[in-house]
Order: structure tokens, then sequence, then C-alpha cells
């Protein structure tokens, strides 16, 4: 592996997925702890999104999936449960199965990978399935003394349509299912507004090295709201201009009730002496993230 971008990215997923495996432990013994749900699911995110800006599409693709079924338990669509923690820890052997062959080169294990994926699905299908209540059908009693003779048929007898004197089927009403109940967690807590401010100068051989500045600002729009401020300080003529050199760099006020953990995690990839990336609260943010 000569690729320094790629170096890095591993070197990071390693440490991510070693909190990420420590978090699903947690998780199985603390199914209702909100705090887990979301610690996972930032590392789920982090490795989508780093493995999105080094190019490698099948990562991404992967953790996607389980990133989509935390969202899920987030949003209360699924309840979290010591199963759905087995089935995360499972996938930690298919993100090592990427690692290794972004490493040593060679394949995937797709076997391993197809086998996880099948048993999320799996597990979603049946999460998603509400209880019900069983119908009650109403039995018809014959009425003492009313002659039913004339609804006797001989076997070889067939009643007509138009002859028929059965009696008229009453509708039978079905029993909505029960409302699923809310999802309680154990540690609710609605994060507060904060504000900061980010300083985005990136490596201008970037786009060569595989990476591209575009994808980080997709994941931080995602956080909150986002206002950029371009600085053409370095922006040649357009005859000099090379369209695979980054020219401009970005200051930024991001709002968002996101922890500063996340944001974290999403520059992680960047922040080396190749590129000038941080952020920091903003204790009086401007309105114009380029006086910061």
């Amino acid at each position: 592996m000569d690729n320094p971008a790629l170096e890095e990215f591993v070197e990071e997923v390693e440490e991510i997925i070693e909190d990420l495996e420590e978090g699903v432990l947690l998780l199985e013994e603390q199914p209702k702890k909100r705090s887990l749900i979301d610690r996972i699911f930032r590392a789920m995110h982090t490795i989508k999104g780093g493995a999105g800006m080094v190019m490698e599409t099948e990562l991404a693709e992967y953790a996607h999936h389980f990133e989509n079924l935390l969202d899920k338990a987030r949003n209360g669509e699924i309840i979290c449960t010591p199963e759905m923690a087995s089935l995360l820890l499972g996938s930690i052997d298919g993100f090592r199965s990427f690692l290794d062959k972004i490493r040593e080169g060679g394949d995937v294990d797709q076997e391993l990978i197809d086998k996880t994926l099948e048993q999320l699905r799996e597990f979603e299908k049946n999460a998603g399935k509400t209880a019900t209540k069983p119908i009650a059908e109403k039995s018809v009693e014959k009425t003492k003394g009313t002659d039913t003779s004339q609804f006797e048929t001989t076997p070889d007898e067939k009643i007509k349509p138009e002859q028929s004197s059965a009696p008229e089927e009453k509708k039978i009403e079905s029993v909505k299912p029960e409302e699923q109940e809310d999802v309680q967690w154990d540690d609710e807590d609605e994060g507060e507004e904060i504000a900061y401010l980010l300083h985005l100068k990136f490596d201008p051989e970037m786009l060569r090295k595989g990476s591209d500045p575009i994808l980080l600002i997709k994941e931080l729009t995602e956080l909150g709201d986002l206002a950029m401020i371009p600085h053409l300080g370095s922006l040649p003529d357009l005859k000099n201009l090379d369209p695979e050199e980054i020219h401009l760099w970005w200051s930024a006020k991001l709002v968002t009730t996101h922890p500063s953990e996340e944001i974290e995690n999403i520059l992680i990839f960047f922040q080396d002496d190749k590129n000038e990336v941080k952020f920091e609260p903003a204790e009086s943010p401007p309105e114009d993230p380029g006086l910061a």
C-alpha cells in the first residue's frame, strides 16, 4: 500500500473499530441507553464518510447499511435489543475484512460480508413487524325452531345463485394493530444548539491523492446549518489553473445540536501536516464566517 491517504485511513479506522467494539459490547447489556446508540452511530458514520473520501465505495456502502439500522433505532422505528447488538458485533469482522483488503491487496471475504448483510435484512424485516390482535369471528347460531331444510341439498344437487336463499353475510371488522409505544431511553437528552467556527485549508494535491474536500463538506452539512466563505487569494489566472489542484480554502460556521466529537470524527482524516483543518466553539459567532 503506497498511498499515504489510505495508510492514514486504515490507521484511523482501526482505532474507530476498537471504540465501536467497546460500545457494542456495552450496548448488549444496556440496549436502552441512547448515548451508546449515538456513539456507535457516529463510529459507523465516520467509517462511511472516511471510506467515501478515499474512494473505498464498497466499504462506504457496507457501513451505510448499519448506519441506517442505527438511525432507525435512534428514531424509534426499531427497538434496540441484545440481538441487534450481536448483529452489530458481527459487522466488525466485516470491517476488518475490508481493512485487510486495503492493507494487503486481494479480495474481501465476500461470504462474510453477504452473511452479515443478510442477517441485517432479516433483523430489519422481523423488527418491522407489529403484533396484531386475532380477528374475532362471530359464529352464526341457529335459531331455535327455524326450518333449515330449505338449505339442505343432495350431493348431486347444486344451488343456483339466483335460487340461493342463504342469509346475508355480516361484514367482519378486523381489529387494528396495537400502536407501538414510543421508545423510552434510559438517558434521554436533547442537545442544545452550538455554533462552531471551522478553518478548512486542504493539501493542494488532495485530488491527485484520491480524496475530495466536497465529500467532507457534504458530511458537515448533515450535522446542521453550515455557512461557508471561499477564500480566492490563491486562485490563479484561468490559463494557469490546474483542474486537479485545489486553489481555494474556506472558513465556515456550523450551527448544530450534535456533539463536537461528531465534527472531530469527520475532520480526523484531514488533520495532518499537509492540511490546515481545525474547528473551535464560537463564543460570539459573527454573522459572516469569513470575518472569524
